[in-house]
């Protein structure tokens, strides 16, 4: 019989970062894509073009968080062991 290794702990999807950002990144599509704001203008330009450059600079933030959410829990799962 093979041994199984430590047991592990599941931590509640809540506190999954992958989840979390996902969820975040899927609220504010939501609100650009089921409200698509195309006749108001902000400097001649359609405001759901400034969120949609707004959401690409969210998405490269999202990307770093999880990166350091991710290396922070994997230092935690290596400091208990």
């Amino acid at each position: 019989m093979t041994d199984p290794g430590p047991p592990t702990t599941r931590r509640p999807l809540r506190r999954e970062p992958g989840v979390v950002l996902t969820v975040v990144l899927l609220a504010y599509s939501t609100l650009v894509f089921a409200w698509w704001p195309t006749e108001t203008m902000i400097g001649g330009v359609s405001l759901v073009t400034w969120l949609m450059l707004v959401g690409v600079f969210g998405w490269v933030v999202i990307g770093f968080v999880y990166c350091w959410w991710t290396e922070r829990l994997d230092r935690a799962r290596s400091a208990s062991r």
